[in-house]
């Protein structure tokens, strides 16, 4: 917990340069394309196997904390390499869940989102939904008004008009399906539509609650996925507060479908 806390206040204002490569690999890891098995004549080699785990794990891991918190997300992968994500606990998050809260109450400076943009461009994952979702959240303005880096961004990666965000280049999402529109950004007072259970939840979430701390006026507590397919369905993603999301849960009454590798199927 000390070396996430000292990495806050460390780049807060900036990332020191000596950060930048661990800071584009592990980032690569977490919103690059995931580590999948090869089928291919030539197949990894035990080495090659072992370094595509670490990393699977490792994003998994690296996804989570960005979902438990945005403003905590680049300290935490810079303080947990792929290595120590094969025994990091995901219960461990419980013990920073309310520090930002507390005490970051200000966005990551534009000298980190300038550096993030650069580094999203060169390794291809500029168009990845959680790369977005993170710049959306962190950068509202600058996702709307990228600015050209070098000669590499001739047109940008997404742009808003309204609350609308487009995917200039097709992304896609965790299925696998090409996503042509994604919609965030919505009005506050829209959360009364979701009923009592669901906007209790998402009013108890930290994504809410960090932005209401920041003074905006919209969330992205919920985001609307339209994939480029005709035939297939609208998708919604809703944050939710974790104890109430899991009233929620209870609610609806699902069964367990699926289960992070390094933990039991939950019952």
């Amino acid at each position: 917990m000390k070396p996430l806390l000292r990495l806050v206040e460390e780049i807060r204002h900036g990332i020191p340069s000596h950060y930048h490569v661990d800071l584009e690999n592990r980032l690569a890891i977490a919103w690059g394309e995931r580590k999948r098995k090869r089928f291919d004549i030539k197949p990894r080699s035990r080495g090659e196997n072992l370094v595509a785990t670490r990393e699977n794990r490792a994003r998994i891991i690296y996804l989570q904390a960005q979902d438990e918190d945005c403003l905590l997300f680049l300290a935490f992968i810079l303080a947990y390499s792929p290595r120590s994500c094969v025994d990091f606990k995901t219960t461990e998050f419980v013990e920073f869940h309310d520090y930002a809260l507390d005490n970051i109450q200000q966005r990551a400076s534009p000298e980190t989102e300038k550096l993030l943009k650069t580094m999203a461009i060169r390794r291809g994952f500029n168009q990845n939904l959680h790369y977005l979702n993170y710049m959306q959240t962190m950068f509202p303005k600058g996702i709307r008004e990228q600015e050209p880096i070098g000669e590499t961004l001739v047109s940008t990666a997404a742009e808003s008009v309204g609350n609308e965000m487009r995917i200039d280049e097709i992304g896609r999402d965790d299925r696998g399906r090409q996503i042509e529109r994604m919609y965030s950004n919505g009005p506050i007072s829209q959360v009364s539509m979701f009923g009592e259970l669901l906007s209790n939840a998402i009013q108890s979430s930290h994504q809410w609650r960090k932005e209401r701390g920041l003074g905006e006026s919209t969330t992205n507590c919920w985001t609307t996925m339209i994939p480029r397919d005709p035939n297939e369905d609208i998708s919604i993603t809703i944050w939710l507060g974790r104890r109430d999301g899991h009233r929620v849960n209870t609610a609806l009454m699902v069964e367990p479908t699926w289960s992070s590798p390094s933990l039991p199927m939950p019952e």
